[in-house]
């Protein structure tokens, strides 16, 4: 919760002391992606959806939050953050099922 995003501070100037933690935007995302799915989407499985904005950071754990700008190659990162998901869930039964999401 203390972890502030990166891209807020690095490439728009917002003061660290204003910028938005990890904790505050995947809490934020999964509200917001939970509520709309049930508004707008409702032909979507908004249970799904709220799975996988709960779960969508948690490849930063090891990784960092680093942008998606900071990487020359995207594909690498997707995969360092996803090596990192498997070693965050690894004594988890049901890792395979989030990992999917």
């Amino acid at each position: 919760k203390n972890t502030i995003r990166t891209g807020w501070v690095k490439y728009h100037g917002i003061e660290k002391e204003k910028a938005e933690s990890i904790a505050d935007h995947s809490f934020s995302t999964a509200v917001l992606a939970y509520l709309f799915a049930r508004k707008y989407r409702p032909d979507l499985n908004a249970d799904k959806i709220l799975k996988m904005a709960l779960f969508h950071e948690f490849g930063e754990v090891y990784v960092g939050d680093i942008p998606m700008r900071d990487f020359p190659d995207p594909e690498e990162k997707r995969q360092k953050e996803r090596e990192a998901f498997k070693k965050v869930f690894s004594n988890f039964d049901f890792r395979d099922e989030i990992l999917a999401l």
